[in-house]
C-alpha cells in the first residue's frame, strides 16, 4: 500500500507516529469539517487539498510536508483526496467561502481568520508567516 500512495502523492495516513511526517487526519466526513472549525478556537487548523490525479498538485503536496513537518505540532492537518469525496471537497468550498481549487491550502486561524492558496502558491508559504511561535 506505502508504493501505491507514493506513486499517487498520497500522504501516509496511517496513525503510525513515528514516521517523522504531517500527522494527517483523512478527512470523510462533514463532522471533519465540525471539527476543523471547533478545533480552531484553540489551534490553527490546516487543510490540504489534493487531486489524486494531478501531477501538480502532488507536486506541492511534498513541497508542503518538507516545509511544514518542522512545525507539525502547532497546527492540526486535515487531508482530503477530493477525487473520493467530491462532495465533501464543495462543501468545503461552500463552509469557507473559498472558490474549488486543486491543489489548495486552507488555513483556518482562532478569530475567524482564514487564509487559502492554490496550485504554485502553496510551495512558497513559510510557515513562520502563518503559525505563532514556529520553531
Amino acid at each position: 500500500m506505502k508504493l501505491f500512495k507514493s506513486l499517487f502523492g498520497l500522504p501516509d495516513v496511517s496513525g503510525d507516529e513515528d514516521n517523522h511526517g504531517i500527522p494527517w487526519k483523512y478527512m470523510k466526513s462533514e463532522a471533519d469539517l465540525d471539527r476543523i472549525e471547533s478545533g480552531r478556537a484553540t489551534r490553527p487548523q490546516i487543510l490540504f487539498k489534493h487531486s489524486t490525479s494531478c501531477g501538480l498538485s502532488s507536486m506541492m503536496l511534498r513541497r508542503f510536508e518538507r516545509r511544514w513537518e518542522s512545525v507539525s505540532h502547532l497546527a492540526d492537518f486535515y487531508f482530503l483526496d477530493l477525487i473520493a469525496n467530491r462532495e465533501l471537497s464543495n462543501s468545503v468550498a461552500q463552509r469557507f467561502g473559498v472558490p474549488h481549487q486543486s491543489p489548495q491550502l486552507l488555513i483556518l486561524g482562532q478569530e475567524g481568520g482564514l487564509e487559502h492558496f492554490s496550485h504554485g502558491d502553496i510551495g512558497a508559504i513559510a510557515p513562520e508567516n502563518v503559525l505563532k511561535n514556529p520553531d
